[in-house]
């Protein structure tokens, strides 16, 4: 069941983390119930780790909530950094620098998108996605939670985001098992990212502001956009 099944219970928010080491983002791909046969593939989820929170986990406390969930998520060794700048959609751009919330972590990425409606009488609402910059010590071991977990450099993710046979995302350069899944991939396995958490927004906020403005691990890469 993914984060905005229209049959659960709506979400207040969804919450994910952004864990990038030498210039490659980790993503965790779902686990054999997750797989979906679908034209002649078997279509495995791959995205950022994230969960849903309820509606009445408001985020202007975030101080302890948005630390328990990537430890729950990502394992206790991980620590969420507050960002100097917040990126989003703004009304004049698809992504821009946003001014600064009330948050007390300030996340990397912000946005707001409508959930969708468990029957077609219901008002449509909006729900508030935000995504936090983790950092993991180089020795991490994943929690137990399901799945396997995928390093993915910038072209890596741009791929996946369109889908493609794993086999030719783990031929790419930067792509990179961290932990393989238990359950063998099927011959047909396809990969695709559902963006839920907005996965799409940090490809643009790539393009147009630099690889620093997301892998923030190296400081010679200014922050500076680009045209």
């Amino acid at each position: 069941m993914t984060p905005l099944d229209p049959g659960a219970a709506m979400p207040g928010a969804l919450v994910a983390f952004a864990v990038t080491r030498t210039d490659r983002l980790l993503l965790r791909c779902g686990g054999p119930k997750r797989w979906r046969p679908s034209a002649g593939y078997t279509l495995i989820p791959c995205e950022l780790p994230g969960a849903a929170l309820p509606a009445r986990a408001g985020l202007g406390g975030a101080s302890e909530e948005i630390p328990r969930l990537a430890h729950r998520l990502l394992g206790a060794d991980a620590c969420v950094q507050s960002c100097a700048v917040t990126y989003g959609p703004s009304p004049v751009h698809r992504i821009d620098r946003l001014p600064p919330g009330d948050e007390a972590i300030r996340p990397l990425l912000r946005l707001a998108r409508l959930a969708p409606a468990s029957d077609r009488y219901e008002t449509p609402r909006e729900l508030t996605v935000r995504v936090y910059l983790a950092t993991l010590p180089a020795q991490w071991r994943p929690s137990a939670a399901p799945g396997a977990w995928l390093w993915l450099g910038a072209d890596g993710l741009r791929h996946a985001m369109r889908g493609l046979p794993f086999a030719e995302l783990l031929a790419m350069p930067r792509a990179e098992w961290h932990t393989p899944p238990i359950a063998p991939l099927p011959d047909d396995a396809f990969v695709y990212v559902p963006s839920e958490y907005g996965e799409r927004h940090l490809l643009r906020i790539l393009a147009k502001y630099g690889p620093a403005a997301l892998f923030q691990s190296d400081p010679a890469q200014g922050d500076r956009p680009r045209g």
